[in-house]
């Protein structure tokens, strides 16, 4: 499945599902070249993919106008990015309610 919203002129994906079990049939990739069609039908201006973390989402710098947000500005900055999904993966989360 496919949540997403067109707010104005922009396509937002939020949120993209499938069963997970043949990874080689490559959906995810499939839903956006689907979804990029449908935002021009809408003359969405922009599409956002939706949040960048882990390695998961490395992907989506290997599209063409690529940019992503820093919390008070776009940047076009690949490597930074990439950088920055393989240090999410390195994030420990340890329940302190137990210790």
């Amino acid at each position: 499945f496919t949540f997403y919203k067109v707010i104005g002129k922009n396509y937002l994906s939020i949120e993209f599902a499938w069963d997970y079990q043949i990874p080689k049939l490559s959906l995810g990739h499939v839903s956006i070249y689907l979804e990029s069609l449908f935002a021009k039908t809408q003359r969405c201006e922009y599409m956002y993919l939706s949040a960048g973390y882990e390695q998961c989402s490395l992907y989506k710098a290997d599209y063409p106008g690529f940019q992503w947000w820093k919390g008070y500005e776009w940047s076009d900055d690949v490597d930074k990015f990439k950088q920055l999904c393989y240090d999410d993966e390195k994030v420990e989360i340890r329940n302190f309610a137990n210790t």
